[in-house]
């Protein structure tokens, strides 16, 4: 995974209008709420994986809450480490790491009574 979170690259796209209306396309289209906890306030949108980033399509992204986004983040950073580390995940399918991300947010859930983490499509 390239870093990001610090890259020119990624500081220009996140304050432009290209990625503001990728955001508001989101929200119209799967509502204003987290997807790990259910929460309706300070969402923002995840990257699950940046292998697309500028021209992310719908499943590259997650509708999280602030609080949550942590955990989206850990959840690509350890599916990161494991396509890396394993033999034959270096070509891992889109299903493939959206099935693993559910699967790390779901085990990252605060508490039971949350709502679990469907794969979106």
């Amino acid at each position: 995974m390239t870093d990001h979170a610090h890259s020119h690259e990624y500081i220009a796209y996140m304050q432009s209008d290209k990625w503001r209306k990728c955001k508001a396309r989101l929200y119209a289209k799967r509502g204003r709420v987290c997807k790990m906890c259910g929460a309706t306030d300070a969402l923002e949108v995840h990257h699950k994986n940046y292998d697309r980033l500028g021209h992310e399509i719908d499943d590259d992204l997650l509708i999280v809450c602030k609080t949550c986004h942590p955990k989206a983040d850990a959840a690509r950073v350890e599916w990161e480490a494991r396509r890396v580390s394993q033999i034959g995940m270096a070509w891992a399918t889109l299903e493939d790491v959206q099935a693993l991300t559910m699967k790390l947010i779901n085990t990252a859930q605060p508490n039971s009574d949350a709502p679990v983490a469907q794969k979106e499509g």
